[in-house]
């Protein structure tokens, strides 16, 4: 099986909390945590910075709460975009919440919390 590289881009998923005032800053990256809880198995590297990577299937995700919270959504998401890798032609993607998106096609929508499809 072809190892599959996650990127990951500092965002909620990886964020900590210090106080009630919600101040918080990026910390270590908690997917190869989530995927070791998991027991995900397939072959996987992580790398930090995002790039452009040529014939390569590319998929985004992130999280409306940190892995750290008892409530979030990001062990999902981890999970679905791990699948989704997978699967997809070569290309760039975004999954969040039991959607997959064409990165190029698709907006937060900040009334909804969700994203959605241009």
């Amino acid at each position: 099986m072809e190892m599959i590289l996650v990127v990951t881009t500092g965002g909620t998923i990886d964020k900590v909390y210090f106080d009630a005032k919600s101040e918080f800053e990026v910390g270590r990256s908690m997917v190869g945590d989530l995927l070791r809880e998991a027991h995900v198995h397939a072959p996987y590297s992580t790398l930090d910075v995002l790039r452009s990577i040529p014939d390569k299937t590319i998929v985004l995700t992130g999280a409306l709460s940190p892995a750290r919270f008892a409530n979030t959504d990001a062990a999902f998401n981890v999970g679905m975009a791990f699948a989704a890798v997978q699967t997809l032609p070569a290309g760039v993607y975004i999954t969040m919440n039991g959607q997959v998106f064409d990165a190029a096609m698709v907006r937060k929508d900040h009334a909804t919390n969700r994203f959605v499809p241009i």
